[in-house]
């Protein structure tokens, strides 16, 4: 069976060097073993694309190659066209386009560039990767961190258990950090058994509870707590935020308990973005009153309608 190269990887003859290797990048792709375990079709089919490319993906062979095509039946024992390459493997190819399999190696490097842009590695390195080597078994752990560092981000140290040994490990905590965030540290799980990468370890975040503070998103929520006349007259507290300052609340009159009120940008800051602190109210009911106080709130009740 005749090869007709260009048309093996879907191209002109005219087709430049950057098609040939883009049309060699989206077959291989299609066709790599890898995608079609115990396929020998398509095991056969591969093979061809490479030997196209090993020839076409190379200007001085291409140049050969264009040639032989041209002369055909004279250069080639009288098949016509470029029959000459009919059934030839890397080494025939190898003899005609610069020396035995010395020169095919070295001639290959191309195509060997090729397999580490797709494939993480070189065919025989992957093949061998492939066939001989186990990646290490991934490590999952849950770790309990401080609700200030989820909020501000920063190292945090834990104990892992690796190879049956008890080991330390500082990871990057991000600002604005959920609870149930899992992060994913590549290569830090168990060691391979026979030379292969080693597996990840996938730590799963929880925060520890604040006594002062709730969190929702990028907000914090706090409570600030007022008296009945505050509340019903209106008045300005002091609030203590996050970061330790201090800022002047207004309450406006008529507030009820529950009441929420904002303080803008005063939240979490995480990724540029900014959320703001909550602020509910919660009115105290004077513990005991005098003789005086019980009277004056009996006539304001009256006067009210307020049952009591």
């Amino acid at each position: 069976m005749n090869k007709d190269f260009y048309k093996i990887l879907g191209v002109s003859e005219s087709a430049s060097d950057s098609d040939i290797k883009k049309a060699y990048r989206d077959l291989a792709k299609k066709h790599h073993p890898d995608k079609h375990p115990n396929d020998k079709r398509n095991e056969e089919k591969f093979k061809e694309i490479s030997e196209a490319y090993t020839v076409l993906g190379n200007k001085e062979k291409r140049q050969k190659y264009d040639q032989m095509r041209k002369f055909g039946a004279g250069g080639f024992g009288g098949q016509g066209g470029y029959g000459g390459f009919s059934g030839m493997n890397f080494d025939d190819l190898s003899s005609i386009f610069g020396g035995g399999k010395s020169s095919r190696r070295s001639a290959g490097s191309d195509f060997g560039d090729l397999f580490s842009d797709l494939f993480g590695g070189s065919a025989s390195s992957r093949g061998s990767s492939r066939r001989h080597t186990t990646p290490g078994q991934d490590i999952k752990a849950e770790v309990t961190i401080p609700f200030d560092l989820a909020v501000r981000g920063g190292k945090h140290v834990v104990s892992l258990n690796r190879g049956g040994k008890s080991q330390k490990l500082s990871i990057n905590i991000p600002s604005g950090t959920d609870e149930g965030k899992t992060m994913r540290l590549t290569g830090q799980g168990e060691s391979s058994p026979n030379g292969g990468p080693a597996g990840n370890l996938f730590i799963t975040l929880h925060v520890a509870e604040h006594p002062v503070f709730k969190r929702s998103g990028l907000d914090l929520y706090s409570n600030a707590v007022i008296n009945i006349v505050q509340a019903a007259l209106g008045s300005k507290v002091r609030v203590t935020t996050f970061e330790g300052n201090t800022v002047e609340l207004k309450i406006p009159a008529g507030s009820k308990s529950g009441k929420k009120l904002k303080l803008t940008g005063m939240g979490v800051k995480a990724n540029g973005k900014s959320g703001d602190h909550i602020v509910e109210l919660v009115i105290e009911a004077p513990g005991s009153l005098g003789k005086k106080g019980k009277q004056l709130l009996e006539q304001f009740a009256k006067e009210e309608g307020l049952p009591y």
